[in-house]
């Protein structure tokens, strides 16, 4: 744990350690403790829980993300059963469907590199120029991934539009 007077320093989720970043939560890990049990509640269950965590910017959104996932990560059950697809912060590359679809599954081939249908199918979609090609592609892949391994995919998205 980080020493009790250490200096805050510039906050950057992908560089501050998931102990620092804990240590310096003020007031959220209630939320997240909340968050974290309805997961562990929806892991056994087809219908899934979801969440909108809405505030002024700079209120710790992302923050509260990083929290989340690194709470995942530490949890043996949780991150058996979750895949996180985190969308990075400002992504305004997403502008349909299809396009949240293809970008899901560029991140799934980050995050999954056991698992190389992630990045075959985002190489031949990504040029498509048919939403309904690439969301009947998709939509059926990954249920059945999902299905298959007994996983359930958790995207983290921030700051649409």
């Amino acid at each position: 744990m980080p020493d009790a007077t250490s200096h805050l320093g510039l906050y950057r989720a992908g560089l501050t350690s998931a102990a620092h970043r804990r240590h310096i939560t003020v007031a959220r890990m209630p939320l997240v403790e909340d968050t974290l049990e309805i997961l562990r509640g929806s892991m056994s269950r087809n219908s899934k829980h979801h969440f909108l965590f809405i505030g002024p910017r700079g209120i710790g959104k992302t923050h509260l993300l990083s929290l989340i996932e690194d709470e995942i990560a530490a949890s043996s059950d949780l991150a058996a059963h979750y895949v996180i697809a985190r969308f990075p912060e400002e992504s305004h590359r997403t502008l349909s469907f299809a396009d949240f679809l293809l970008g899901l599954c560029e991140i799934l081939g980050d995050t999954l590199p056991d698992e190389p249908l992630w990045r075959d199918l985002h190489q031949r979609l990504r040029t498509e120029g048919e939403d309904a090609t690439i969301i009947d592609t998709l939509v059926p892949a990954i249920r059945q991934q999902n299905r298959e391994r007994r996983r359930t995919v958790l995207v983290m998205l921030e700051n649409l539009g």
